[in-house]
């Protein structure tokens, strides 16, 4: 005799998205000129002595562009500390497990 099995109250799993991973700081540092070349190769820049990585230096249509923490991006204006500072650190992307099929 075969049983029956009653599937409408059964619940499907939730399945939750997982948080984005976090883009990571280097630990190390880059001078200005080097800091350049990474911003016009598309990465994020930001500097030891802003202390928080949503202020970060990238490049927008070819030009240079500060991103400050509220959330905007705003034309840079390079001061003297900035173009003599060696205390650059790129951001990187985070790592993400792709899944090649």
């Amino acid at each position: 005799m075969e049983q029956e099995v009653d599937t409408s109250a059964q619940q499907s799993p939730v399945i939750k998205p997982a948080a984005a991973p976090e883009p990571e700081v280097a630990d190390f540092t880059i001078d200005f000129s080097s800091m350049l070349v990474s911003a016009f190769n598309g990465e994020k820049i930001t500097k030891e002595e802003w202390e928080t990585e949503d202020a970060y230096v990238h490049v927008v249509d070819g030009i240079l562009k500060i991103h400050k923490d509220d959330g905007k991006d705003y034309n840079w204006i390079i001061s003297r500390d900035d173009y003599s500072g060696t205390d650059w650190k790129p951001i990187h992307p985070p790592k993400t497990n792709k899944v090649s099929n």
